[in-house]
Parts: C-alpha cells; sequence; structure tokens
C-alpha cells in the first residue's frame, strides 16, 4: 500500500511540478504572478480535442495545442504585461491584470466549448500491474511526456546561448538591458516557453482525469504552491516541490478523504513561507557566488550564470573604487529594453547580480 501511495504521489507530483516550472519561469525572470497561465493552461486539451475530432494525428494535435499556448502567452506578455511594465507598474496591478486576463479566457472558452467536463481519451484505459502497484497508461505516460518536457527546458536554459540571457535576467534585467540585451524579446520568450510547457503538463493531466474550463485556477495555483515549496532559487526547485506536494496530496486523499486534499496543500504551503523553501538543496552550484575571472587585473564578485554572459560582453569591475560598484561597457550596436539603445554607463551600482 504505501508503494502504491508513494508511485501515485510521485506521478501526480511530476504534473503539479512541470506546471510550478512554467509559473516559476515566468515569476523568477519578469515577477509577474502568471494567474493568466490557468486560462492558457486550460485551453490547450480543447485544442487537442478539436484536432482529434477533426481527423488530425494526435501527436500533431498535441503540437499545434503547445504551439498555440506558446502564441498566447507572447501576446499575453505584449499586450498586457509589457504597456505595464513600461509605465512601471506595481506587481500588484500585474496580477490583478492577469488575473483579468484568466477571466476572458475562460468565458471564451466556455463559450466556444461549454462547461461539461471533457476526456481525450474514449473507452477505458489500458491498466498496467508492477508487483503490488496497479497504474493506469495515461497515468505514466503523461507525467513521462511532461517530465521529458522539463529536462529538454533545463538543458536548452543551461546550454543555449539564448537560454544564459534568460538566466542573466531572473539575476538583474537592468544590467541585461545595459549590456545590449533585448529586454523585451527574453521577456517574450519567457511567457512563450511558460505557456507551452504549461499545455504539456495540462494535455498531460486531462488524458488522465479529463477536463473543464473551471480547472485553469487550481492548476495554476498547484503550480504556485509547488513554486513556493521549492523555492525560487532555481528554475528546477518546483519540480522538487510538486513531487512533495503530489505524494502528499496522495497519502491525505489514501488515508482520510479527498474532502481534506486542499486544505492539506494550503497548510504545508503556508508553512514553507514561514521557513526557508527546499530551493537550497536544489540549486545548482553555478548560480552561487563566485570571483569573476581577472578582466585587465581587476577581480570583481558577480553571480556566475550572468558572470559569462558579462565577461563575453567586455564588462569591466572596479573593484579598486567600490567593491559594491561596477564599470560597465556595452557592446557597440546593440539595443536595450523594450528597443531603446543603451548608453554608455561609467561607474554605477551593481542591482542584485549576485547570489
Amino acid at each position: 500500500m504505501f508503494v502504491q501511495i508513494l508511485v501515485n504521489g510521485i506521478l501526480q507530483g511530476i504534473l503539479i511540478g512541470s506546471m510550478g516550472v512554467a509559473f516559476g519561469l515566468v515569476y523568477r525572470t519578469t515577477k509577474v504572478f502568471h494567474i493568466a497561465l490557468g486560462g492558457v493552461a486550460v485551453l490547450a486539451p480543447y485544442i487537442v480535442m478539436t484536432g482529434s475530432a477533426a481527423g488530425l494525428p494526435t501527436a500533431v494535435s498535441f503540437a499545434a495545442a503547445s504551439g498555440v499556448a506558446a502564441v498566447l502567452g507572447v501576446v499575453l506578455e505584449i499586450f498586457n504585461h509589457r504597456a505595464l511594465e513600461r509605465n512601471r507598474a506595481t506587481p500588484e496591478i500585474h496580477l490583478i491584470a492577469s488575473l483579468g486576463s484568466y477571466l476572458v479566457l475562460v468565458q471564451v472558452i466556455a463559450l466556444a466549448w461549454g462547461n461539461e467536463t471533457q476526456l481525450l481519451r474514449e473507452g477505458s484505459d489500458e491498466t498496467w500491474r508492477i508487483f503490488s502497484v496497479t497504474l493506469a497508461r495515461a497515468q505514466v505516460v503523461g507525467p513521462m511526456i511532461a517530465l521529458a518536457a522539463v529536462s529538454a527546458l533545463m538543458a536548452w536554459l543551461w546550454k543555449a546561448e539564448r537560454g544564459l540571457e534568460l538566466r542573466a535576467l531572473a539575476d538583474n534585467p537592468t544590467l541585461v538591458a545595459l549590456l545590449g540585451g533585448n529586454v523585451a524579446v527574453l521577456r517574450a520568450w519567457v511567457f512563450g516557453l511558460s505557456g507551452a510547457l504549461a499545455a504539456v503538463a495540462s494535455i498531460a493531466q486531462a488524458w488522465d482525469v479529463g477536463f473543464d474550463p473551471q480547472g485553469g485556477l487550481k492548476v495554476v495555483l498547484l503550480g504556485m504552491a509547488a513554486t513556493i515549496i521549492g523555492g525560487p532559487a532555481s528554475f528546477a526547485a518546483p519540480l522538487a516541490g510538486g513531487v512533495l506536494l503530489g505524494v502528499l496530496r496522495a497519502a491525505v486523499v489514501w488515508f482520510s478523504s479527498s474532502r481534506w486534499e486542499e486544505s492539506a496543500t494550503c497548510v504545508w504551503r503556508n508553512s514553507h513561507e514561514l521557513r526557508p523553501p527546499l530551493g537550497h538543496l536544489f540549486r545548482d552550484l553555478r548560480d552561487r557566488r563566485v570571483v569573476a575571472e581577472p578582466v585587465d587585473g581587476i577581480r570583481g564578485i558577480v553571480a556566475d550564470c550572468s558572470c559569462r554572459l558579462l565577461r563575453d560582453r567586455r564588462v569591466h569591475c572596479d573593484a579598486a573604487l567600490d567593491p559594491a560598484r561596477i564599470r560597465i561597457r556595452p557592446r557597440t550596436g546593440g539595443r536595450g529594453a523594450y528597443g531603446r539603445r543603451p548608453q554608455p554607463v561609467g561607474v554605477g551600482p551593481i542591482m542584485a547580480v549576485s547570489r
């Protein structure tokens, strides 16, 4: 019985953690509480259902749903949060705007497809029995697909040049803009990747338990809880938080009742707000505070993830004047935040570069 609970919780937690990674990707880089992600996620299964009804292969419908979710995420950034960011809106205003976008998306989905609960699969699902553990095929395949998507995203963030820029954006968007990075484009990448990953997790869950227009808020709140439990120190930490949360929820349902599932989630989430999260256990060593390589004989302390980006763009650290200040030489020809060309900067304060 214990093994069954553990396996059920891990599989459920992978889906929760995948949504947490999607939510944390936006929050860690832009500090936006992306509640509208729930509307993006709940739209994806309906696109798959519509594609299957039109005779498209499942893989094509799946890819189309992920692409539409990515595009919708970019649209929400361009027409909603970008304008607010230009006007220096507070995080609370971003939250309210995102909540409004979620409500609009949910009502559009309800008008187009109705409020009834839908299923992507037809009939009963195939079951597999491994020793004393009994699992449905959708219960296993869905989390594995979501886990593969998260793994691919993490590999891209750590290996690709654009992924390096996104990690630097999470450390210090102002400094990235001064170095010639286009923050508007990077933010669009973040919202697009978040929408695509949320679509994968939502479709995987819908294949197992079904879906309806009102389920998006619950999904995104669980992802937010996984982000809080995992902590903001790493992009992958919400996945670990989601697995632990899934095991807790499975144990509560098995030993008590599903009525206590949400209460247990809220209690554990709130308890992690009162003590350090789990993120420090999963934090990559490259995110830690390190000494940068000497540049013209001067050494400065910056975060390593930003250090490579800064070093490639000829940043000069001036520790002789003040350890907390930096001399920046932007690359020529680049454009800064929202298309504005960065101006040469003298000595100025570092803003949250190091961790």
